[in-house]
């Protein structure tokens, strides 16, 4: 597979990337090959190429060729290309999360979003109204008039009154929990 690649240079250069199994049961040393250096190894009688010259510097650009495999390359010796190693997708992964957390130097707070209106309206009604469904043969148990920051306005249908059911987001796992319903009386 072939991804483009921002090197530090500022430039975007193309680089074959591949999947590779690490077999580690038979040596204990091949779980030192994560973080190493790798050359990329092409077979020479396949080999078709050209010189050319882009961005101002005399290259090879290889038209054709067979890939052999990828070698690990020992602790001194430095690859073609500066990025050239292997690394465990978790790595990236975690690389990846870390530069987004710290973008610009800043750690990055941990945003607690709050619900809208309509996704507090919706989780308000589900808990007031726990017979809405073919067993409970759709009863509705509470309207709901008005949702404010702590609470929300209900009417029983049961009893004729009104009251506050006040409310709590659990934030563990993203839900709204009634923590209290108390009877009220609008002027």
């Amino acid at each position: 597979m072939w991804e483009d690649y921002l090197d530090d240079d500022g430039v975007v250069r193309t680089y074959a990337c591949a999947d590779v199994l690490i077999f580690t049961a038979l040596y204990e040393e091949a779980n030192e090959i994560i973080g190493k250096s790798q050359s990329m190894e092409l077979y020479r009688p396949s080999l078709t190429y050209h010189e050319a010259i882009i961005h101002g510097r005399r290259v090879v650009v290889f038209d054709n060729g067979c890939f052999l495999g990828l070698q690990v390359l020992g602790d001194h010796t430095e690859p073609c290309f500066e990025g050239a190693s292997f690394y465990t997708l978790q790595n990236a992964i975690e690389t990846a999360i870390n530069a987004i957390k710290n973008y610009g130097g800043t750690k990055m707070p941990v945003i607690n979003f709050k619900l809208s209106d309509n996704d507090k309206f919706q989780a308000l009604w589900s808990l007031l109204n726990p017979e809405f469904n073919e067993e409970g043969n759709w009863t509705i148990t509470y309207g709901i008039s008005s949702v404010y920051d702590d609470y929300a306005l209900v009417y029983s249908y049961e009893t004729g009154d009104f009251y506050r059911a006040y409310y709590a987001k659990n934030d563990e796992n993203d839900m709204v929990e009634i923590n209290e319903l108390t009877k009220c009386f609008i002027l």
